[in-house]
């Protein structure tokens, strides 16, 4: 979103909003969201997750026009993986689609970096036990929130607060965010007359502090390692798939290009082992069969999230420092803010291009768990992002702006 303009400098505050799954709710995608904003690429983060049992307009559509493509009469099917994601580029980008004009990309995705490894010893996993509630029959549970909010506070340190949905707000006795403290208040007592103490649960200031060390930036983690080439029987696939006998009409080259990804899953049993990406051949029969053409290097990838940052990251080394370890291994270390934006985020401002519609326009989530308030909450978080941008030149100096995304 940075590289295409939609995170700009202005932007302090980020929504966004995945799916409920157990990837989505683990220590590590915590983690991430506390340190964007420690890190100083926002001042506010807020997480939601989606209840179980939801639906995507936008991206059911999607897979709805895949579908059908493929079953079109007309396609004769695609022979190797960069034929068919050379024909979904171009339905996506036909002057007849329904997508004509939207970003879109699509690529093979070779590694992620081992975020596990890099966060292991920096969280304190027992913090995201969330107290237990009592029920009415007695006994008890423990809640899932499905909204966590991080924000920075004076000290510089982060708060972690939670609700159990978008559409919690304040009580007489409870505040809106958790976690909380109990509190005695005096409060009038209509029934009886006079005033009465009452048991309050009020939002805890500092939140939940989970990150018991904060990782180094200059450390490169490596990337996740692969499944072992026995857990999916790697020479049984391989050898299948240059037993294929190909069909009259199927392009030319297809054989090679298998036989060329074959050997290179022989050659690259180990992520760790991986040259640079993107993953190019020089072979005539392999042009355009390009892998990873998206992935960032690691000083590349910290260096596009901390380009707007006010802030230096707390990394324990000075920018100096940081930037000899830099020139001395570009690949393990990161390199000092730079000074000025990257050219693709400088030349991708809002006022140089038609911004594409807001994700949450266009990828609307219904769910039975999906309450009229929840709805009315999150039309409102857009609705203000949505003011915010096309009034900036008229307000003066409004507040900081905020970014809405959805996954």
């Amino acid at each position: 979103m940075m590289q295409l303009g939609r995170i700009t400098a202005r932007t302090r505050r980020f929504v966004h909003a995945t799916d409920g799954g157990s990837e989505n709710r683990a220590k590590l995608a915590h983690a991430i969201s506390y340190l964007l904003v420690l890190f100083g690429v926002f001042d506010e983060v807020q997480w939601v997750r989606l209840p179980p049992g939801h639906s995507h307009d936008f991206v059911d559509r999607i897979f709805s026009a895949i579908e059908e493509w493929m079953q079109d009469p007309s396609h004769c099917g695609c022979a190797t993986p960069f034929a068919l994601r050379n024909y979904l580029m171009r339905r996506f980008m036909s002057e007849r689609s329904k997508y004509a004009g939207t970003n879109v990309a699509i690529d093979i995705l070779l590694a992620t970096y081992d975020f596990d490894s890099w966060l292991h010893d920096a969280v304190n996993t027992s913090s995201f036990m969330i107290p237990q509630e009592k029920l009415p029959d007695g006994t008890t549970t423990r809640p899932e929130p499905l909204v966590w909010r991080y924000t920075m506070l004076g000290d510089g340190s982060v708060a972690t607060h939670w609700k159990m949905s978008l559409a919690a707000t304040s009580t007489e006795d409870r505040d809106e965010w958790g976690p909380w403290e109990d509190h005695i208040t005096t409060t009038e007592d209509l029934l009886n007359g006079g005033t009465r103490e009452m048991r309050v649960l009020r939002t805890k200031p500092a939140g939940e502090q989970y990150m018991v060390q904060i990782p180094s930036l200059l450390v490169n983690p490596g990337y996740d390692e692969y499944l072992d080439a026995r857990f999916w029987s790697q020479s049984k696939v391989l050898s299948d798939v240059r037993k294929i006998h190909w069909p009259p009409g199927t392009p030319p080259g297809s054989a090679a290009v298998w036989e060329t990804l074959c050997s290179w899953h022989e050659q690259n049993q180990r992520s760790n082992e991986l040259g640079p990406l993107p993953v190019q051949w020089a072979e005539p029969h392999m042009v355009g069969c390009e892998m990873g053409t998206g992935f960032l290097e690691w000083h590349e990838l910290w260096t596009t999230l901390l380009q707007f940052s006010p802030r230096a990251p707390p990394h324990g080394a000075s920018a100096a420092a940081a930037a000899a370890a830099a020139h001395a291994a570009p690949s393990r270390c990161m390199p000092p803010l730079p000074s000025q934006p990257p050219p693709a985020a400088a030349a991708a401002s809002a006022t140089e291009r038609q911004p594409p519609p807001r994700a949450s326009e266009v990828n609307v989530v219904r769910s039975m768990a999906y309450t009229q308030e929840d709805a009315l909450v999150a039309k409102l978080l857009t609705v203000g992002v949505t003011y915010v941008q096309d009034n900036w030149d008229m307000l003066g100096s409004p507040p900081p702006c905020s970014a809405l995304c959805l996954f």
